[in-house]
Order: structure tokens, then sequence, then C-alpha cells
């Protein structure tokens, strides 16, 4: 092999590391790194729109018209309590699953309909929790969700 061949693979074998550890980098530096935000029960898992800020949580799925049925909110709150929501402006009737610290679902609630006419009603767990996740109204029988499950979350980002 020539002096010439020899630096030219040298070359591509530097570049090609480089865009290697370039990807590991902008990938968040970890191997096999998520691509969506997701919420999994078992071997099941639900792609997830995080709500964090209070403007986030009050706003929720308001005014949306649709849902797809893979899909929810996953509402991560800075303090752990009993957490009450309401299904005003809400135009899609959901399932509603309250999360403690630890991953185990505390409370749910299936089929809550959509608020017709005001006063909207108040829903509050009997539980405290850190998350709720809301899903089409059904997903979680769908998804065999049950109180006392376990749920994995699988964030680009630490809750």
């Amino acid at each position: 092999m020539s002096k010439n061949s020899k630096k030219k693979m040298n070359f591509f074998f530097s570049l090609s590391l480089i865009i290697l550890t370039m990807a590991f980098v902008l990938r968040g530096g970890r191997l096999g790194a998520i691509e969506r935000n997701q919420a999994c029960f078992e071997d099941q898992c639900v792609e997830v729109e995080i709500a964090r800020a209070k403007t986030e949580h009050a706003r929720g799925l308001q005014f949306r018209s649709s849902l797809p049925r893979d899909q929810g909110m996953l509402f991560i709150f800075p303090d752990v309590k009993r957490h009450s929501f309401w299904m005003k402006d809400t135009f899609i009737p959901l399932d509603i699953i309250w999360i403690d610290e630890s991953g185990q679902v505390v409370y749910m609630l299936e089929n809550v309909p959509i608020c017709q006419e005001e006063p909207c009603p108040v829903y509050t767990p009997s539980s405290r929790a850190k998350y709720v996740l809301e899903i089409n109204a059904g997903q979680a029988s769908v998804l065999n969700i049950k109180e006392g499950e376990s749920a994995e979350f699988k964030l680009l980002e630490a809750p």
C-alpha cells in the first residue's frame, strides 16, 4: 500500500470517528437514545407531549378536536399532591391517570366526558401524585392500565 493510500485511509477513518462522536454527543451522549417522549405500561407505550409549566398545565388538551390513538399528554408537577383536573374547553373525552413519584398508578378515571355546560366538574384523585397522564377515552382499557400498575417514562429530558 502506498503512502498516499495510507494517508487517505487514515483521513477517512479519522473523519468517520469524528462524525460518529458528534452524532453521539448530539443525541445527548446516550447510546440507544429515545427519539420521542413516552409513557410505557409493561410493553406498550404511548407517545406523550410534556406539560411542565403552569401555563401548559392550565391549557392541557383544551381546544383540540382530536388526539391520535397512541398519543397523550403527560403533566409533570414540581410537587406531589392531589392535583385536580377539569374538562373546560376540552373537546375530546379522556382517560385521566394519576401516577406517584415512584411511577405507580395511584388513581384513574376512565371515559371522562367533555364539559358541555358550566360549571364543569372538577376531578380530584383520592391519592397524591407527581404526574398525570391524559389519553383518549378507552385507551386505558386497551392498554390494560390499572391502579397499582407501574409506569415508566422514557423522556428526552429528565422529569
